[in-house]
């Protein structure tokens, strides 16, 4: 038997760079010939489907059940992008940022940007780029802190990096991190 990283109930599939059709598939169910890291991944993005549906319904980027692709890429950095139509995990396993972006976190981060684009209809560019970016860090930081409850986690990638890197953002502390966008409207 082939299982499929496919999920009809969220209409969510993940694959690699290069051929959208490829489901990643595995002759395990637990999918423990697959790569940790895309294994959490999926889960992550699942959990932020739930999250948003299950707290907020939101079902799917554009709460009509609109598909969710996740697509996997080697890169020479590590990073994670999202656009209207999928998210992105870049991933080298001799990158200085550790093996992958792959935090719930992260995965929560990315999919706010597919309902931004989606349902909100915010594009990033302009003034847009640093609102997607501080609203996707909250919804990030609320489905970690909704799976891991009591945890009161309110950095972003803090699992991600390396130990010389703290996190890549703070909510508590925006003006920390090693990848900030925004701290205040035009300076200060």
């Amino acid at each position: 038997t082939n299982y499929k990283m496919k999920d009809t109930c969220r209409n969510m599939k993940a694959f690699y760079t290069g051929n959208p059709n490829y489901i990643i598939s595995s002759n395990d169910p637990g999918f423990s010939d697959v790569n940790k890291h895309i294994r959490q991944v999926y889960w992550g993005m699942q959990s932020a489907w739930d999250y948003v549906n299950d707290v907020h319904g939101i079902s799917g980027p554009d709460d009509n059940y609109a598909p969710v692709h996740v697509r996997f890429s080697q890169l020479v950095n590590c990073n994670a992008n999202a656009s209207a139509t999928e998210v992105t995990f870049y991933y080298n396993y001799d990158a200085p940022c550790g093996e992958a972006l792959t935090g719930l976190d992260i995965c929560g981060h990315e999919y706010s940007h597919n309902i931004l684009y989606n349902l909100v209809g915010l594009n990033y560019v302009n003034e847009g780029v640093p609102i997607h970016e501080g609203m996707s860090d909250i919804v990030g930081s609320l489905v970690e802190n909704a799976n891991f409850q009591g945890s009161g986690v309110w950095t972003l990638g803090e699992n991600s990096l390396p130990p010389y890197f703290p996190n890549l953002r703070s909510l508590l502390n925006p003006k920390t991190g090693y990848f900030k966008v925004a701290d205040t409207y035009n300076g200060q």
